[in-house]
């Protein structure tokens, strides 16, 4: 009997063991299959690869808990990160719209397409140019043939797209829709659209009911649109043109207009915009001459003016700085690109502003009459073969302190040094520039440093020649004048004694000496100046503009002052000057061209 519990239950322990075997079995066969499947999930995670404009991928992988599987097969992607779906032309097309979303945005948005999951928005710079390589894969390239990677960005439950462009810049778009298992169900047309570059009106008096507006090509149009404005009313449309200008034939003195430009281009039927910045316009004369103080800041002013008002006919220039900051300026009236020029200098004595005043009424009248004739030259014509460069202020400076005393210096150690100068007590005579040197003692002929004896209001020639920041502005533009140009004459202007200087010594040039004989019999004849024979019989001028252009540089030079009496002149000279003095420049210059 006690054997046969034994056998029993050697059997019950042989049975356990053959059982717990199997549920071993089992669990690990459970285990192996759900790693399988976790390992399955894993691999089939979708990357989506983001590329922004400057080309530089970022990855993003997203847990999309659609399984790749079909039986046996796996569902090939599209190849996103190269957009090959966007010269796939079997697939459906979706409608796209493309507009202008900002000043600088194109903002694109379509329909929602049935079973996408996702839409990818391809984009370039420039158009969309499928080219093989070397190995048969594909790149895009832009207009100029540059190869560039295409950019992507890729959007869930978002059927809009707006991107920060350039102006004046094309960009091409694409958007494909591609299903949860990264398969392009349908694509946009390929497009492209630009916002047109932004450019600035000029103004061109014709006449005094007459301005031309011109602009530059605005790199992405087709079209111009001029508003106008008068006074305070609102601006109306005045014409569309593909033309680069226009004449508006409608204005008048005593009114105030404001222009703009719309740069418009137009693509897949809708338009891109781009307005200019508005800008000012009158019928007006600038240059005041009815009061004694032309000041620097009022010439700086009527600059401007000029210059917005008369485009086409006049360039302002900055060559210099003075000590004190001040703007140097060459003013060039007619072609900037003619061959041939003449120079004429003015104020290089401070009390001497008068002549700045005369210069700048000149360069105004000239403007004005533009197309026409003064005292018989044809503007036009002459200007056209030869540019008048004008310095109206050579030493604003000194002109400052002359008129409103060395307080208007506005650096500290040029006014303290000033006040211990001689002449600062009475400054309306002052002739020198802020640190106390005579410009006209500064230039490179018979040049003697430290001439006159010490700074001060008149007569010290400087330390070196040409020590002083105004007198090389003046010594720059002469170089860059005779280097890029013929550079025909120069005319100076100085006050007081109503005197023509055209005098020659011995040894210079002959052509030189025979054109500025002639330009000195010229502006006798219409100035009716006197000869300054007298005054040119004593030695050699010191450091003087007049013989360093005459002797040094071989250019033709005569110098004229103005007005009687002592300086500063009075406002009740000035129109004498003027009749004596407007034609002057203008008919030297045809002289010379």
């Amino acid at each position: 009997m006690l054997k046969r519990k034994r056998k029993l239950i050697a059997m019950f322990l042989v049975l356990a063991v053959l059982l717990g075997g199997l549920q071993q079995t089992a669990v690990s066969g459970v285990k192996a299959q759900a790693s399988v499947k976790t390992q399955t999930a894993v691999n089939n995670k979708v990357t989506v690869r983001t590329q922004t404009a400057d080309g530089k991928n970022t990855v993003k992988k997203s847990n999309k808990a659609k399984a790749k599987l079909k039986g046996d097969s796996i569902s090939e992607p599209a190849d996103v990160t190269t957009g090959s779906a966007i010269y796939d032309d079997t697939l459906p097309t979706m409608d796209v719209s493309i507009k202008q979303g900002g000043s600088k945005q194109i903002k694109l948005k379509w329909n929602s397409y049935e079973g996408a999951a996702y839409y990818t928005v391809f984009y370039v710079k420039g158009s969309f140019h499928q080219t093989p390589d070397n190995s048969g894969n594909t790149s895009e390239s832009t207009n100029d043939g540059k190869t560039e990677n295409l950019s992507q960005k890729t959007l869930y439950n978002e059927t809009e797209f707006t991107l920060n462009v350039s102006r004046g810049e094309n960009y091409s778009f694409c958007v494909v829709a591609y299903s949860g298992a990264d398969v392009a169900l349908a694509r946009t047309d390929r497009l492209t659209s630009c916002i047109p570059k932004k450019n600035s009106v000029r103004f061109t008096r014709l006449s005094s009911r007459r301005v031309k507006l011109s602009w530059n090509k605005s790199k992405g149009a087709e079209k111009y649109i001029i508003y106008k404005k008068v006074n305070n009313n609102k601006y109306r449309k005045l014409a569309e043109t593909k033309k680069l200008r226009y004449n508006d034939g409608k204005v008048r003195a005593g009114k105030r207009y404001k222009y703009y430009i719309a740069a418009v281009g137009i693509y897949n039927n809708e338009i891109f915009k781009t307005e200019s910045n508005a800008k000012s316009f009158v019928i007006a004369n600038f240059v005041s001459t009815g009061h004694q103080k032309y000041s620097y800041h009022e010439m700086s002013g009527d600059l401007k003016q000029l210059a917005n008002t008369y485009s086409d006919y006049v360039k302002v220039n900055v060559i210099g700085k003075s000590n004190d900051k001040r703007n140097i300026y060459d003013v060039v009236v007619g072609n900037p690109k003619a061959k041939k020029t003449m120079l004429v200098v003015s104020s290089i004595h401070a009390r001497e502003y008068m002549t700045a005043q005369l210069c700048m009424a000149q360069i105004e009248h000239y403007l004005k009459n533009y197309n026409g004739r003064v005292k018989g030259v044809r503007l036009k014509s002459t200007l056209n073969k030869i540019a008048i460069h004008y310095i109206p202020m050579t030493n604003p400076d000194g002109v400052t302190i002359s008129q409103f005393g060395i307080s208007k210096i506005r650096d500290s150690k040029l006014r303290k040094a000033l006040y211990r100068m001689p002449g600062a007590k009475s400054t309306s005579s002052w002739k020198a520039n802020a640190r106390g040197v005579d410009l006209n003692r500064n230039y490179k002929y018979n040049y003697h440093a430290k001439y006159g004896g010490r700074r001060g209001g008149s007569g010290y020639s400087g330390p070196y020649a040409e020590s002083e920041p105004e007198t090389k502005a003046v010594v720059k533009l002469i170089n860059t004048l005779k280097n890029n140009t013929k550079l025909k004459g120069t005319v100076n202007y100085h006050a007081m004694g109503s005197i023509a200087f055209g005098s020659v010594r011995r040894g210079i040039k002959k052509t030189t000496k025979k054109t500025t004989i002639k330009m000195y019999n010229l502006a006798r004849r219409i100035t009716g100046y006197a000869s300054s024979a007298s005054y040119e019989k004593g030695g050699k001028s010191v450091g003087a503009l007049r013989e360093y252009t005459m002797y040094n540089k071989k250019v033709p030079s005569i110098t004229l002052e103005i007005g009687v009496g002592g300086c500063p002149l009075p406002s009740s000279q000035f129109g004498s000057v003027w009749r004596r003095n407007y034609s002057l420049v203008i008919r030297e210059a045809r002289l010379l061209g």
